[in-house]
């Protein structure tokens, strides 16, 4: 037993030595001329003492307004009988789209016309046995009896008529005697203005209120989806200007702004959604789903920093690491991998709030810094 305590406490010991290891901050110095340097393309850049503004470089897609698209179905039974539209047209609010030929339909036309006529006359005895009443000639129980139907009757006016609403139909046309014409088909109106996407339908198919008739796409209000790291949650607000950039496809930047940020972390993602809505230029061809880059900028510090460009990071894994360079003789120069903490970017510099041996002025390698890693390992290896 005492053994195999021995063994596991020697394998604490020697994983606890490793990772001890990996939390080196610095590598051994080594060595290159200029003339390797040159070979290499390698260049040299000092570090600066800078106000940064910050930049938040964030991927996402395309979206739509949650009132720009539509799948169109109707409230009632019947066949398809006539497409007005194809796919690609672009209708208005209001335009049709499609009719449908509808028993349900004619009998719901003929329930509204019978229940009008019979509110009708139910109003001429109400407003008669009303008038009974105040002459105290007529029974209590008599007015009662035509009250209460006559009100059951607006009701049913009322309740049908709805219904008739519903399905895009102007009761008023069944108001008068000349336009109350019992149709057989109903037709299917766009809700918003736009594109049709896909139509679903075909001649004489059958549609209840379960099946999607036709979509319609807005395009013209889009937003993008962004995921914002908590780390930089903080330099993201309402109305802050974006720049977005389309991937894979041959369309300018534009200008968005922030219109929302949700005050809760995606367990998916981890990270914060942020919406930003933007206006697409003419003539381009933007698509929901499509991938974006978008860059925020947020307010400049007031306070300068120990600044190192972008390209002078090495980054390996969660870590990041610069090679800063001295001088030395017959034109050669010692460099020594040193691991950083950063803070503020502004898409060109970054801040190095922790680093070993830099200060305003220190010379880092700003160029090929994967490639002078890999000579640094070629040299240690041998």
């Amino acid at each position: 037993m005492k053994f195999y305590i021995l063994i596991i406490l020697v394998s604490i010991g020697l994983f606890s030595c490793s990772e001890v290891k990996k939390e080196v901050v610095s590598s051994k110095p080594f060595t290159l001329s200029e003339k390797q340097l040159k070979g290499m393309n390698i260049s040299l850049t000092a570090t600066q003492k800078i106000t940064i503004q910050p930049m938040v470089v964030s991927t996402g897609k395309v979206s739509m307004a949650p009132n720009s698209s539509a799948i169109i179905s109707t409230n009632i039974r019947g066949k398809i009988s006539e497409i007005l539209v194809r796919e690609g047209t672009y209708v208005t609010k209001g335009q049709p789209l499609l009719r449908i030929s509808s028993i349900e339909f004619i009998e719901l036309q003929q329930s509204y016309l019978s229940a009008k006529n019979e509110a009708q006359l139910l109003t001429l005895e109400f407003e008669r046995q009303k008038k009974l009443r105040e002459d105290n000639i007529g029974a209590l129980a008599d007015f009662q009896a035509v009250e209460s139907k006559y009100y059951n009757a607006l009701n049913t006016v009322e309740s049908i008529g709805e219904k008739l609403k519903l399905l895009g139909v102007d009761v008023t046309e069944y108001n008068h005697k000349s336009t109350a014409n019992v149709k057989n088909t109903l037709t299917i109106t766009s809700p918003i203005s736009g594109s049709v996407f896909k139509i679903k339908s075909t001649l004489g198919m059958f549609v209840d209120p379960t099946t999607d008739l036709v979509e319609v796409y807005n395009l013209e209000k889009l937003y993008v989806d962004l995921d914002i790291y908590e780390k930089d949650i903080d330099l993201v607000q309402i109305g802050q200007d974006v720049t977005i950039e389309f991937l894979n496809q041959n369309v300018p930047k534009v200008k968005g702004k922030v219109t929302f940020v949700l005050n809760a972390i995606d367990p998916m993602a981890k990270a914060i959604p942020v919406h930003a809505s933007f206006i697409p230029p003419k003539g381009s061809n933007i698509l929901p789903d499509m991938g974006v880059k978008a860059l925020l900028v947020g307010k400049a510090s007031t306070t300068p920093v120990i600044a190192v460009p972008n390209a002078a990071l090495l980054q390996e894994g969660e870590l990041f690491f610069v090679f800063i360079a001295m001088p030395k003789e017959n034109a050669t120069y010692q460099f020594k991998k040193v691991k950083v903490i950063l803070g503020d970017s502004d898409g060109v510099w970054t801040e190095v709030k922790v680093g070993e041996g830099i200060d305003k002025g220190t010379l880092v390698v700003s160029e090929n810094v994967y490639l002078i890693n890999a000579e640094r390992k070629k040299m240690e290896s041998n």
